[in-house]
């Protein structure tokens, strides 16, 4: 009898730790041409219709998948705690079955199939969660990773009105800043590595733009007053090393409409990290604060 009620509480201790706190993923296919697999999409455990929910799009890097996505930036964790709905799209397979979104004429569509017009089928992803979910139209944010930055950039370019913010990690903005056509103020995260070997910190002249000058084009666009805050913040990220790394922030709050641009430039990291559930809620309380 006590093997039996120990073999009982163990059981419901596992199955507490973990139960997942959110409901998902519920799989949809919003692409009317056939060329993107389903999105990932997961509500608050407590999801009700009767509420309306902000909206986090989580945009995979060049080779990734949602999958991938889901793992190496783990939002899901905080759904029903900061009520909130996640939707994870997946590019379309190009060269060698490499998933990638068309973004800039950097990353990567130029060297994949650049008909592919992926802000009209993101657009789309955006209007039909709003219609199928209880999803509040002035609460939509983006995430992007790499080449998921890139194309977090051209939406924020292209059709400002559909977002309240957007952060990029490792992923910069067109070479040329005509090609932004954005009037709005948007809310703007750039995160940064400054030993990233893949996308570089300070840009490559006739490719990209770096870190600094992307984040200064949103500062210059939101019309942002003063000079920046600057604070430093050491966060411990899981891999690849396991290790603290310091963050130097730039921020700018004085801009128009109430918006806000902050540069987070990372000492010592390279383009590829999974970030801890600290970072991941820092980022998260940028969007949902705003």
């Amino acid at each position: 009898m006590h093997h039996g009620k120990v073999l009982l509480l163990l059981l419901v201790l596992s199955t507490s730790l973990f139960a997942k706190d959110f409901q998902g993923p519920i799989r949809e296919d919003f692409d009317d041409l056939g060329l993107h697999d389903d999105v990932l999409i997961y509500l608050p455990s407590d999801y009700n219709e009767l509420k309306s929910y902000p909206l986090i799009l989580s945009l995979h890097g060049l080779g990734a998948s949602a999958y991938i996505q889901n793992i190496t930036f783990n939002f899901k964790e905080f759904i029903t705690q900061k009520q909130f709905i996640l939707v994870v799209p997946e590019g379309m397979v190009g060269m060698g079955g490499l998933h990638y979104w068309n973004a800039t004429d950097f990353c990567c569509g130029s060297r994949q199939r650049t008909k592919v017009d992926d802000v009209e089928y993101l657009s789309s992803v955006i209007e039909k969660m709003i219609s199928n979910y209880s999803v509040n139209p002035k609460e939509v944010h983006l995430f992007g990773h790499s080449n998921g930055g890139f194309m977090a950039n051209r939406l924020a370019c292209d059709v400002p009105h559909l977002f309240k913010s957007f952060a990029s990690f490792a992923g910069t903005t067109w070479l040329d800043p005509s090609k932004c056509k954005s009037s709005s103020a948007l809310s703007m995260l750039h995160i940064h590595g400054n030993i990233d070997n893949i996308v570089v910190y300070d840009g490559i002249e006739g490719s990209y733009p770096g870190a600094l000058e992307t984040t200064q084009r949103w500062v210059k666009r939101n019309n942002c007053k003063g000079t920046a805050k600057v604070s430093k913040n050491e966060i411990f990220y899981y891999r690849p090393y396991d290790k603290n790394y310091l963050t130097t922030e730039q921020s700018w709050n004085d801009c128009d409409d109430g918006t806000k641009v902050s540069l987070w430039s990372v000492e010592d990291l390279s383009h590829m990290v999974r970030f801890n559930s600290e970072y991941l809620e820092r980022i998260l309380d940028f969007f949902l604060e705003v």
